[in-house]
C-alpha cells in the first residue's frame, strides 16, 4: 500500500505543532487564569487542541487499519494520545484555577460590601 503521506518530510509537522501550541496555551493559562482572565478564549484553545489530539488518533487508528506503514501510524496515533493525556489533567487543572480565582473575587466583594 502507499504511504497516505512522506514520513521522512512530514513526520516532524504533527508533533511540532500540537507541542508548541500547547506550550503557548500553557503559559497563557498559567499567567491568566490565576488573574480569572481570557476564560473563555483559554478553555476554547483547550477545547481545540484536544480536538486536533483525537482527530490525530483518530487519524493514526484508521491509518493503522488501512494497513498502513508503521512509520505513517506512529506520526500521528502517539502525537494524539500524547496531546490528550497531557491536556486532559491540565485542563481540569486551569477549570479549577479559574474557580478558585472566581471564588477569590467574590470573597473580595464580599469584604468590601461589608465594610460600608
Amino acid at each position: 500500500m502507499e504511504p497516505w503521506f512522506d514520513p521522512n518530510l512530514f513526520g516532524w509537522l504533527p508533533g511540532t505543532v500540537l507541542g508548541t501550541t500547547f506550550g503557548l496555551w500553557g503559559s497563557l493559562a498559567g499567567y491568566l487564569a490565576p488573574q480569572g482572565k481570557g476564560k473563555l478564549f483559554i478553555l476554547g484553545l483547550l477545547y481545540l487542541l484536544l480536538g486536533c489530539s483525537v482527530t490525530l488518533l483518530g487519524a493514526g487508528l484508521a491509518a493503522w487499519a488501512a494497513g498502513q506503514p508503521w512509520t505513517v501510524i506512529l506520526v500521528m496515533a502517539p502525537v494524539g494520545l500524547f496531546g490528550l493525556c497531557l491536556g486532559i489533567p491540565l485542563g481540569l487543572q486551569v477549570i479549577w484555577v479559574y474557580r478558585m480565582a472566581e471564588e477569590r473575587s467574590m470573597q473580595a466583594k464580599d469584604l468590601i460590601g461589608k465594610d460600608r
